[in-house]
């Protein structure tokens, strides 16, 4: 920022520290509002996942709609042809249109009530397939990411691993303790321990067991008392 504003920092800041890309990349990140702090810092701008994007029908079209009359005036003129910034400005629009979109409904007449992309739901459908944050044959690296960022990364890494671990080891805390009342249950009776499923058992058996003797007598009565009949 002193840099930027042509103040003195010293003689020898003066004379170590100078402008450079990587700060203005790194400037350029926290001014569109990414935490210099959060491990999401080091992701990439949203772009067209086409290596050519203005060879694509699609995208050709949704440049004429958004930028025509200035890509006419300026096509060809060298440093001052924008197509090539405008081919970077272009997916942050499709990759954040619902958000547009809601402020659009929400606050009638607002700004971003004529931006023609927006009304064109087909088109940025389409569009919204050619446009990734991801690493891609034109956008392989992230620039301006301080070392920091690498560490913030590592360390989300092993907080996750440590609450999977913390999980698998609660419901091991369960399983275990589940397997050994199961156990104790099955080898009871074998070991002459006395329990309440046990007793069920027992008393459902002896009741199975007594309901066949009742049965069983009483079709012998009938049996006799036919007999004594005829």
């Amino acid at each position: 920022t002193a840099g930027r504003g042509e103040w003195s920092l010293g003689r020898v800041f003066d004379l170590y520290l100078h402008l450079a890309d990587p700060a203005d990349t790194y400037l350029g990140r926290i001014l569109v509002g990414l935490d210099p702090n959060n491990e999401n810092f080091a992701t990439l701008p949203p772009h067209f996942i086409p290596s050519n994007p203005m060879a694509d029908e699609l995208i050709r079209e949704a440049m004429d709609l958004m930028y025509g009359p200035i890509l006419t005036a300026w096509h060809g003129k060298g440093v001052r042809d924008f197509t090539g910034i405008l081919l970077r400005v272009l997916p942050s629009v499709i990759h954040h249109s619902d958000f547009l979109d809601d402020w659009m409904r929400r606050v009638p007449g607002h700004p971003f009530s004529s931006i023609p992309l927006l009304h064109r739901r087909d088109l940025l459908l389409r569009l919204k397939t050619l446009v990734t944050t991801n690493t891609t044959d034109s956008m392989r690296v992230a620039t301006g990411i301080p070392p920091h960022i690498e560490h913030a990364r590592q360390m989300k890494k092993c907080l996750d691993i440590c609450s999977t671990t913390l999980g698998e080891v609660k419901n091991l805390k369960e399983d275990v303790k589940q397997a050994v009342v199961d156990a104790y249950k099955n080898r009871a009776a074998e070991n002459g321990h006395m329990t309440a499923d046990c007793m069920c058992a027992l008393f459902e058996n002896y009741e199975e067991k007594m309901s066949a003797k009742i049965d069983s007598l009483r079709e012998e009565n009938r049996e006799v008392g036919w007999l004594r009949n005829s």
